[in-house]
This record gives structure tokens, sequence and C-alpha cells, in this order.
């Protein structure tokens, strides 16, 4: 019924057991790291939370070529089952067992859900929030397929396939602002530079990096 596509990255190691801890529901999983090494340890995590379900995995080095979007789509590649849900390992997923089982009964026209992502940060006493709608438990079909460098998604796939997003309160807790940002921001500002160039009157783009700018000064 549906395939764990998840993206790791170096920094995202502190919150592994973590992620795979909240999706003991899933049938298979797929991963892509974007740094090279050994997959033992994720076989080792797999089979702890996830009763050995790891089937497929593959490498991305995205040092160099910065495009988190081939990393989700390679990803993709590797899935087979009907629905994809595409997560970070620097994310929980709030999702029920009755969430799962609804999966079955979503018309047809829905290619994709789109899904509460919570991003927490802490900030001396207090808990900054950012919510954010994203499709993230989308259709395995071929023609849906991740876009931009960096705060990826797949809605223009969506629009030109013809199909809906339906609205979901699955939530995705977001822990990976919790740590030292700064190279996080370089790195996303690299990336959003890059593609700002290749797609200049891009709105999505062109307003995440304000965002980016404001939150690194």
């Amino acid at each position: 019924m549906i395939s764990l596509c998840l993206i790791y990255c170096q920094e995202d190691e502190p919150y592994l057991s973590d992620c795979l801890s909240s999706l003991f529901y899933i049938d298979e999983f797929c991963l892509v790291k974007t740094i090279p090494g050994s997959k033992e340890e994720f076989i080792l995590q797999g089979n702890k939370f996830l009763g050995g379900k790891i089937i497929q995995h593959a490498e991305y080095h995205y040092i160099g070529e910065f495009n988190f979007s081939k990393a989700r789509n390679l990803c993709k590649t590797l899935a087979t089952k009907k629905w994809l849900i595409q997560v970070d390992a620097d994310e929980c997923v709030l999702m029920t067992l009755s969430d799962f089982e609804n999966l079955k009964s979503i018309p047809e026209d829905v290619g994709a859900l789109n899904c509460i992502v919570m991003s927490l940060k802490e900030a001396g006493d207090e808990t900054q929030i950012t919510i954010e709608a994203q499709p993230r438990i989308v259709r395995n079909l071929p023609d849906i397929i991740w876009e931009y460098r960096i705060h990826e998604n797949c809605n223009r796939a969506l629009i030109k396939l013809g199909l809906k997003t339906q609205k979901s309160q699955i939530v995705f807790r977001h822990d990976g602002y919790n740590r030292d940002m700064k190279a996080k921001l370089e790195r996303n500002l690299r990336a959003l530079l890059l593609n700002v160039l290749e797609e200049p009157d891009n709105k999505h783009l062109l307003y995440k990096l304000k965002q980016t700018i404001e939150t690194k000064l």
C-alpha cells in the first residue's frame, strides 16, 4: 500500500531513530543517502524499527549539484507500492493506522495528500512553530515528479496531470531546525540562488530566497 521514501543527510543522524519509529506501518523502505558510505547502519535501524522492510538503497551525491529533487525522484524509482510517503530523516510522521487505512478509499482523481509540516525551533524558553501544507503522501505514478533544488515539491506535475490534492490532518514534525543552522542556511542559499538563475520569475523560489536571506541575516 505505501512505500517510505527517505532522504538522509549526514546531519540527520541524531533524528533517524525517532523518524523510523514513527513509520512502523509502511510496507517497504526506500532509502537515498546524500553522502557516501555503508548502508549497514540503516539495515540495523530498519530491522529494529520497521521489521526488516528495507528493500532498496541508492546514493545521490548532493555536493556539487545541490538538487534535492533529484534525490527524491531517484528514491521514487525504487518504490513499488501504490502510495509514496516522502520523508526527511529529521522528521517524525504523526499518522494513525486509520489514516493508513483511509488511503484505500481516496478517489482516483486525487494525486496527493496535502499534509501539515510543522517545523519546531527552540528559542530560549520558547518554541517557535512554523506550519506549512505540503504534498507529502503521493500516488506512485511515473509522471509525478519533484522539482526545485531545495524546498522541492510536485505541485506543477499534479496540475499538469489534472490531479487534485486533498487536505489532510497528518502531521510531519520537523525537528531539524534544532541544530546549528549556519551550514544548512548556506547550503539552502546556494541551491536557491542556482535555482533562481534557472527560473528568475518563479514566485515560489523568490519567496523562499527572501525567507532564507532574512533568516541568515
